[in-house]
């Protein structure tokens, strides 16, 4: 399971945000052949399960930050999305939902 939390806020409400992202991570993973078995999102961000290992889903949801946040931060002259430092902690990545 891997999963991105918002910087701040609620974001991911505004549906063409969502979607957006979504989309990113749906082109990335078939682009880099990797299956997605489930996904979920929600105002604060997305939380997928693939079906690679630990280390594959951690580089496959660096990637779809970094290209979501590009996309983002161009698209509304805003600050990041997600956090720019990611961590691995079960996966988790970005401060725990409120």
């Amino acid at each position: 399971m891997v999963r991105l939390f918002a910087v701040a806020g609620r974001p991911l409400a505004d549906v063409a945000v969502r979607e957006r992202v979504l989309e990113i991570a749906r082109e990335l993973a078939a682009a880099r052949e990797v299956p997605v078995l489930r996904t979920e999102a929600n105002d604060r961000g997305i939380e997928m399960a693939l079906g690679v290992g630990r280390l594959a889903a951690f580089a496959y949801i660096s990637e779809v930050r970094r290209l979501s946040n590009a996309w983002y931060v161009e698209a509304f002259d805003v600050g990041p999305l997600w956090p720019v430092n990611l961590h691995h902690d079960d996966e988790d990545t970005g401060p725990e939902p409120e």
